[in-house]
């Protein structure tokens, strides 16, 4: 991290920033994000102590000349990182002290000015312990800023009044819920983010951000790859965090939240079997946002349910099977006579559930063709057989051909062909249809 405390442009090179490096390197040719705005850009050059390098190292005064962005989108107090890993936030928690020589107590709700790095914006203050701290107190608060800050956990802080400065201290959390105050359980909660424990920090950080990749917690807490590596073996050895795939795609959870999240997934889906017995299981991508999770960590969380399977589209309890009440089959089975008194010219389906519909489709009885017309699947399948013979001898098949094939009508004739368009078993080339 880069926070910009110059922005220039120099004739012949265009944008140039400086500030101290504090986190990690910069590299020449490296693409870079500006913070706040998602500025995206390159590194053209770098220079620390006027001298041309080729990487920035932390700790140094650098000098980074940018091509992507101009000059007038920069300002002081931005951060240049690498993209995706850093988030502007506008509210977060923090550990507070206040000066010793403080003139007059610092009140619940009070307007103060944020400063950090290089950046500052105006804030409102929240008290979280009591409604007033005097001079050299500590206390826990939560600070409202007015604009987006760069920031990331451990960052220091001031805070500054029109005329003095009143007090500073640690940022603990970047993203935090507004709290209640006065309540016993955040307190205690606030106090576990001190510690330095590299695990413990790993572990809240992960407890915040289920199904977490490690380039985010990298961002999120940063550790040198081999301490963060040691913490994390440490917590899977102790059965407190899970990881789900490989690197560098996996993703890290709480063992917590993924067994909350595996019984959330059981009784949700138990929920819709109940719901609609006739149907296959619930829909995966239904599934996927009641549990609140991305694609990417729902096909990862899926094969650790034990008691779930997916079934094409859906996801349906592994001893779960489709059951239509005696009554409903007495419907099909009447349904069916009826499809197979006149296979290829079929009666329209009427006053059936659709729910029932759905079924025989699922379980393969009939086809449903489109347009209303629903063919039993024996006769369906023999007129694809009669369809596939015709072709192989003639290479292609017209509408009139279909329906004289059959001896039905156009109607029918024309439901089958596009059916067969549909599921890819033939393409239509003119007026006639092929095999694909």
């Amino acid at each position: 991290r880069l926070p910009i405390d110059r922005v220039f442009t120099i004739d012949g090179f265009g944008t140039v920033v400086t500030g101290t490096l504090i986190d990690g390197e910069l590299a020449t040719g490296a693409e870079i994000e500006a913070v706040p705005g998602a500025l995206r850009g390159r590194i053209r050059g770098i220079q620390s102590h006027r001298d041309a390098v080729e990487r920035g190292l932390p700790g140094t005064r650098t000098a980074v000349n940018i091509t992507g962005v101009a000059r007038d989108e920069l300002r002081r107090g931005m951060v240049i990182t690498m993209p995706g890993v850093l988030r502007a936030t506008t509210v977060v928690d923090v550990r507070l002290r206040t000066v010793g020589a403080l003139a007059h107590p610092l009140r619940h709700n009070m307007h103060v000015t944020f400063h950090t790095g290089a950046d500052e914006a105006n804030a409102t203050l929240r008290l979280l312990t009591s409604d007033a701290v005097g001079p050299a107190m500590e206390t826990w608060a939560q600070i409202k800023l007015e604009t987006p800050v760069a920031l990331v956990r451990g960052d220091r802080f001031v805070l500054r009044t029109p005329n003095d400065t009143v007090a500073g201290g640690t940022i603990v959390d970047t993203a935090p819920k507004r709290h209640r105050r006065h309540h016993a359980p955040t307190l205690a909660a606030l106090d576990a983010l001190l510690s330095d424990s590299p695990a413990d920090l790993l572990l809240d950080a992960i407890g915040r951000a289920p199904m977490t990749d490690i380039a985010t917690l990298s961002a999120t807490v940063p550790l040198d790859p081999p301490t963060r590596a040691s913490a994390l073996a440490a917590l899977v050895a102790e059965g407190l965090v899970v990881t789900f795939g490989e690197e560098p795609a996996q993703r890290l959870a709480t063992a917590a939240w993924a067994s909350d999240v595996t019984a959330q997934a059981d009784a949700a889906v138990s929920d819709y079997h109940a719901r609609h017995l006739l149907r296959a299981g619930m829909p995966q991508e239904e599934l996927r946002a009641r549990l609140r999770v991305d694609a990417r960590a729902f096909t990862l969380l899926l094969p650790t349910w034990p008691t779930l399977q997916a079934a094409g589209a859906h996801i349906a309890h592994n001893t779960f099977t489709p059951m239509p009440s005696p009554e409903q089959r007495h419907r099909v089975d009447a349904l069916l006579v009826e499809l197979r008194a006149t296979p290829y010219a079929p009666p329209a389906v009427q006053g059936i559930d659709p729910e029932l519909m759905a079924y025989l489709a699922d379980s393969g009885a009939v086809v449903d063709a489109g347009g209303g017309i629903v063919f039993a699947a024996d006769a369906y399948d023999a007129m694809v057989a009669a369809v596939r013979r015709h072709l192989a001898e003639h290479h292609a098949i017209t509408l009139a051909q279909a329906r004289d094939l059959f001896a039905t009508s156009r109607k029918y004739a024309q439901a089958l062909l596009e059916h067969l368009d549909r599921t890819r078993v033939t393409r239509r080339e003119g007026d006639a249809h092929v095999l694909r």
